[in-house]
């Protein structure tokens, strides 16, 4: 009986002494490397743990963590608007295009904030500067529509273009509706059928829809 209560006690001070220095050595973890726990603990839809893993490696200025953490909040707590973007703006300031991207379109939405065109321009042309190709569509339209920007049909282009070489369908799209519509380019229908079919080609249904129209009426 002494025998079997000093093994349990000597079973239970290990587990002790191995969870104590599994903490510690969780302490001394790198920025990847909580990002990294992080990540598993979403796929597990471990939420509030994997928030707490993405802060840690935030902290340690991992911008892409920062980006993860405000991404969850936005869609999994959605009603804590103000910690979502708290996050994307520190990953922003980092130069995390993802982050920058997601705090255009939430100025230009108002999600949770006061809609806010000028905003969402800043933020959008900043995303755009770093390669994020839909950042760069979505500034097109921006210009195209004059919102929060003076409207130039021609500028929207250039931006569309940039997109769709960055393979942003809804790039190839709008740049083919230029060429068919005549929006700050001559009208071309066989460029405008290109670009319909490139958009296709990256997945957007309304693409492979106006590209089997034009077909149709014999556009080259």
């Amino acid at each position: 009986m002494m025998k079997n209560t000093l093994v349990a006690c000597f079973l239970v001070l290990s587990l002790t002494a191995c969870a104590s220095s599994s903490s510690s050595q969780q302490k001394n973890l790198t920025a990847d490397e909580y990002a990294y726990l992080g990540v598993q603990a979403e796929k597990k839809a471990q939420y509030h743990q994997a928030l707490d893993f993405y802060d840690q490696s935030c902290q340690k200025d991992n911008a892409d963590a920062c980006f993860l953490a405000g991404a969850l909040y936005e869609k999994k707590i959605p009603q804590q608007r103000n910690e979502m973007l708290s996050y994307f703006t520190k990953a922003c300031d980092a130069n995390q295009a993802a982050a920058c991207y997601g705090l255009g379109n939430i100025y230009r939405l108002g999600r949770g904030v006061e809609k806010n065109y000028q905003k969402s321009v800043q933020f959008y042309q900043k995303a755009c500067t770093l390669n994020d190709y839909d950042a760069c569509t979505n500034l097109g339209t921006m210009y195209r529509l004059g919102l929060g920007v003076r409207q130039n049909s021609e500028q929207s282009n250039v931006l569309f273009i940039k997109g769709c070489q960055g393979k942003s369908n809804v790039g190839c799209f709008n740049l083919a509706q230029s060429y068919e519509l005549n929006i700050g380019v001559k009208k071309n229908l066989s460029t405008a059928k290109e670009y319909y079919g490139k958009s296709c080609d990256l997945g957007y249904q309304k693409g492979c829809d106006l590209y089997k129209q034009l077909k149709q009426k014999g556009i080259k």
